[in-house]
């Protein structure tokens, strides 16, 4: 087993070196038509849409008629992203039920989808989060987004253990899914406010705190990515496909 851990960082180690020379680099849209062909050879997947020219390519895929799929290569950033949506996942039953409601919710509402020119399920998941950090009604504590970077100890961080051994949540799925859909129509500061769960407290989008934020001036929903302090979510959103998520 050590000669192959050895050999499998010697060829890490190679591959990394013809990257910087542009030998044998296949960029990750390549990959994924790759993986397309091989996949329509297997009778349980079915690919439902090509996204290959996103900032993040991605094939969507589902498994089985049942279960849906974002399949990305060379996209080690949402590592991170996917292992803290895991930390508030498991904070309690509750978040993990409210966020699959919502994001059933906008699809079924044709306002999610970022090929479309809808904010991504990704989107919505931070939406739901931050919706439970700030409602005074539920009060979710914050997770230091530290702590499931590379080199941090995620879930087995004393910071993540003590918020999730004092959070409580007496609310039922159905009750929390309707003060998600006030919050967002009757108390969110649409166009002032931002949904950050990596600050987890309501502020503007006016503040020192987001200043890296672009489009932060626009009136526009502000959704502020957990990892990337610059990227305001709402990229992808049409102005149009706005105005319909705000009727949704």
């Amino acid at each position: 087993s050590a000669v192959r851990r050895d050999n499998s960082a010697d060829a890490e180690g190679e591959a990394a070196e013809k990257q910087e020379e542009g030998e044998g680099y296949e960029g990750p849209e390549v990959l994924l038509r790759r993986w397309q062909g091989v996949l329509a050879k297997h009778p349980k997947f079915a690919v439902t849409e090509e996204v290959l020219f996103a900032k993040v390519p991605i094939l969507k895929i589902r498994f089985d008629e049942r279960l849906d799929i974002d399949l990305s290569c060379q996209n080690s950033q949402a590592l991170q992203n996917t292992r803290l949506l895991k930390g508030y996942a498991d904070m309690h039953p509750r978040v993990r039920e409210l966020g699959i409601a919502v994001k059933t919710w906008a699809k079924a509402a044709e306002v999610c989808g970022a090929s479309k020119r809808h904010l991504s399920s990704y989107t919505f998941a931070l939406l739901t989060i931050y919706f439970l950090q700030v409602s005074s009604d539920v009060q979710m504590p914050y997770l230091p987004t530290a702590c499931f970077e590379p080199g941090g100890q995620g879930e087995a961080d004393e910071r993540v253990k003590a918020a999730r051994g004092s959070f409580r949540c007496e609310w039922s799925t159905a009750d929390l899914l309707v003060r998600f859909f006030e919050f967002y129509t009757f108390n969110f500061a649409w166009g002032q406010e931002v949904a950050s769960i990596r600050v987890g407290s309501r502020h503007h989008a006016q503040e020192p705190v987001f200043e890296l934020l672009r489009g932060r001036w626009h009136r526009r929903v502000h959704v502020e990515d957990p990892y990337l302090l610059d990227r305001n979510l709402h990229c992808v959103l049409g102005e149009e496909e706005e105005v319909h998520l705000r009727m949704a």
